[in-house]
């Protein structure tokens, strides 16, 4: 948890997320990137498979749908070279929620 006055860098090619869990108080986040191409990362893969696991309240939260509905979620976590079924769904989700 940041508090104010922290300063906290991630870094490069680190993927990362901000929640702010105070309802009252509104947060303020600045971000430099070294370039004005600051790299490719497959968000899908970096989302649905991180370790540690995003929490699920939050990715409902930020996709917008029901909690119940992350059961996706455990499917998408098997490497899309697997099975082309999966590698279509990770294509899906990324051209769905990202473009």
């Amino acid at each position: 948890m940041l508090n104010k006055g922290d300063v906290f860098v991630f870094p490069q090619g680190l993927i990362h997320f901000q929640f702010n869990p105070s309802y009252d108080r509104p947060a303020v986040a600045i971000a430099a990137l070294s370039s004005q191409n600051p790299g490719a990362i497959t968000i899908a893969n970096a989302v649905f498979g991180s370790k540690p696991p995003i929490a699920d309240d939050i990715l409902a939260k930020a996709f917008q749908v029901d909690k119940k509905q992350h059961k996706i979620r455990k499917k998408i976590n098997t490497p899309p070279a697997e099975t082309k079924r999966l590698s279509q769904i990770y294509r899906a989700v990324a051209a769905a929620v990202f473009y």
